[in-house]
């Protein structure tokens, strides 16, 4: 199943990315919509998971919001928030967090240290593909904020992994 993860997510964040340099915004909510089917089918609750992807994806547009707001990664630079057509990445993120990342839930230090590096690196990615604007020391912002992110999913999910499972 793991590899559904890897390949889903994967996926869903392509084909968000492309689709809005496609001007196809629905391919990523498509291939959202998707990976959930694939994920509930084999080893999710419908109820949880879904809850999980509604609370991540608004968790998520209101990050994202927050920095194109205080233009710390500007989508269109006119907007006060967030494109809507983030939050299927956001959605998928939750859960691809909750199944694949799982082994980060109760290693806070493991979580900080590849947080931060590595979502800045997906920024960086979604940079050369897309048209957005950064500066310098946004990099280091939106580092942080991963870092802080993946250690409070982590956890939330080990904590209420009864819950959620």
């Amino acid at each position: 199943m793991q590899i559904v993860h890897i390949v889903g997510y994967n996926l869903v964040w392509t084909l968000t990315v492309y689709g809005w340099l496609w001007e196809k915004t629905w391919l990523g909510f498509v291939a959202s919509i998707v990976y959930f089917c694939l994920v509930v089918k084999g080893e999710g609750s419908f109820s949880r998971d879904l809850q999980v992807m509604i609370k991540i994806g608004c968790l998520g547009f209101l990050v994202e919001s927050f920095n194109q707001f205080f233009s710390i990664m500007v989508y269109e630079p006119s907007a006060l928030f967030a494109p809507l057509w983030i939050l299927p990445l956001w959605a998928s993120f939750g859960i691809f967090h909750k199944y694949a990342l799982r082994f980060m839930h109760h290693r806070i230090e493991l979580a900080l240290v590849l947080g931060g590096p590595v979502g800045a690196f997906t920024y960086w990615m979604a940079s050369r593909i897309m048209d957005v604007s950064f500066g310098t020391h946004q990099w280091v912002i939106i580092g942080l904020e991963w870092a802080v992110l993946m250690v409070g999913l982590g956890c939330v999910f080990s904590k209420k992994s009864n819950d959620l499972r």
